[in-house]
């Protein structure tokens, strides 16, 4: 792993603690693309795939509603 990340400068790894993936937004986007492109679909080629996912982004780039991000207070208990 240290070769590739060596090798890429521009990347970079970020981790989420377990308990706080809802706050991953990327997660929640790879589920749309899970539920409402890939599941139960056969492709001819992963050209196709690849075309019909690069067209889901497209609609939601069109069609997105930035996410307001706000921190609710946790109250113990």
């Amino acid at each position: 792993m240290r070769g590739v990340l060596a090798d890429h400068k521009n990347v970079f790894l970020h981790f989420t603690p377990t308990n706080a993936s809802w706050l991953n937004l990327g997660e929640v986007f790879f589920g749309k693309i899970q539920r409402k492109l890939l599941k139960n679909k056969n492709f001819k080629s992963k050209r196709e795939m690849l075309q019909a996912i690069r067209d889901l982004v497209n609609v939601h780039n069109t069609n997105g509603i930035p996410y307001r991000w706000r921190k609710r207070e946790v109250k113990g208990t």
